[in-house]
């Protein structure tokens, strides 16, 4: 998850696994993104405060009343008109090396977590310099950023899950199916965390809206049966909304669906007679000197 940051002094971070336990203590391609000038409208530059180093950091802003959602993914992922705010979702103190999601970013720190950060990431960090517009490369290099200050600091399960989801609705976005899938994967460990210890909401989502979305991001990582499960358990839920109810029903279809086409394709496979069998085999003498022995 954390490959191509070696320009930022974090060598050695790729083996660093990213849940951790609660109870202890507590992209390669990263090249200038072309101006956009549909874009400029939507960004402008802003000071904030690091909660690690105390420096002022500039960081580009969303208006996000400029907005037009043109429309969402079943995973919840958006799409919007002119602009993708995902791309600008992580913020980076260029002093000591925190990143973290604008919403995250803004909160303090525990000490133990500021110093965690300092010992880990601030005393290897090399500065950066973005241009003023990204794209999805470089998107994904500061969610990388973003993920291994999540991991030095311990936070929690659902947060490195969102950061993991975003990360993966970025390489959709660049078609990278692996390194999505990868992503989704990962999220999956902590959301099911999330949900199996509470307490809700979790990252905004009550019980039967993360049940939905860990089922649906089973489904697209091709866990069919855990898909399921998650799905089953809105469907059967007294308290979950009829719409989220009826998504999970679709869903629940579409794996149906792709199970029987499934099944149909092996049993034609099996129905279909080998090509060698057609041949008799030689028997006597050219049985010893056929040359398909």
């Amino acid at each position: 998850m954390f490959e191509g940051l070696e320009e930022f002094g974090l060598q050695n971070i790729e083996n660093k696994p990213l849940y951790q336990d609660e109870d202890d203590e507590k992209e390669k391609h990263p090249g200038p993104a072309s101006e956009k000038n549909n874009e400029a409208k939507y960004l402008f530059d802003s000071e904030v405060g690091c909660p690690v180093c105390n420096s002022r950091v500039t960081v580009k802003r969303i208006r996000r009343s400029a907005l037009r959602l043109v429309s969402r993914d079943t995973d919840s992922m958006p799409h919007y008109q002119d602009i993708n705010p995902l791309f600008y979702e992580i913020w980076i103190c260029n002093n000591c090396g925190y990143a973290a999601t604008q919403s995250s970013f803004t909160q303090p720190l525990t000490q133990a977590e500021a110093e965690l950060i300092r010992q880990h990431i601030s005393s290897k960090w090399r500065p950066k310099q973005y241009p003023p517009f990204y794209d999805a490369h470089i998107a994904v290099e500061r969610f990388k950023l973003a993920l291994v200050s999540a991991t030095v600091r311990k936070a929690r399960p659902i947060d490195i899950a969102m950061l993991c989801l975003k990360m993966g609705w970025v390489y959709r976005t660049m078609e990278d199916t692996d390194n999505e899938i990868k992503c989704l994967n990962q999220a999956l460990i902590g959301l099911k965390s999330a949900y199996d210890k509470g307490p809700f909401p979790a990252a905004g989502m009550d019980e039967s809206t993360l049940a939905f979305l860990i089922g649906e991001l089973s489904r697209r990582v091709g866990n069919y049966q855990e898909a399921l499960h998650y799905l089953g358990r809105v469907i059967t839920d007294r308290t979950a909304k009829s719409a989220l109810k009826e998504k999970a029903r679709d869903q629940r279809q579409l794996i149906i669906n792709a199970q029987r086409a499934s099944q149909s394709e092996a049993a034609k496979t099996q129905d279909t007679p080998d090509s060698t069998s057609k041949t008799s085999p030689p028997k006597g003498l050219k049985r010893l000197f056929s040359k398909n022995k």
